[in-house]
């Protein structure tokens, strides 16, 4: 069967939380990208966004995130890619992180997150572009 692209964008999660991407349904699921906007509150952190792939219990089996920080009141757009270099610099415009081609199945979810997140941080403008595969029943 020949797999879809779509582009899929998720609602911004309340403020200190982050963002899941389950995976549901007769479908298979490969991220190909995923960006956000992180904007660190004035708490005085400094925070390291990330997304992980997790199993069906919540384990992560991967995890992404740039070897730069966001430092307190900076807005970075931050991007994941397969076959892409990390690039950016601490709280720059901008920084993006490399991940594997992982074909994901029902019960498998992508997580956003961000270390040392504080409660009035937020993610916005999510969005993911996948190709999907239709499972069969043989």
């Amino acid at each position: 069967m020949h797999p879809q692209y779509q582009v899929v964008p998720l609602d911004a999660p309340a403020a200190g939380q982050g963002f899941t991407f389950p995976i549901g349904g007769a479908v298979e699921v490969e991220v190909l990208s995923a960006a956000f906007t992180f904007t660190a509150a004035a708490a005085v952190a400094n925070r390291r966004p990330f997304i992980e792939f997790v199993d069906t219990f919540g384990n992560t089996f991967y995890r992404a995130a740039p070897s730069v920080t966001i430092a307190a009141t900076f807005a970075t757009v931050v991007s994941f890619g397969v076959g892409t270099n990390e690039y950016g610099t601490a709280s720059g415009p901008s920084m993006g992180v490399p991940i594997p081609a992982l074909r994901l199945y029902n019960g498998l979810a992508v997580i956003g997150g961000a270390d040392a997140i504080q409660g009035a941080d937020t993610f916005t403008n999510i969005v993911l572009y996948v190709r999907q595969w239709p499972v069969r029943d043989d």
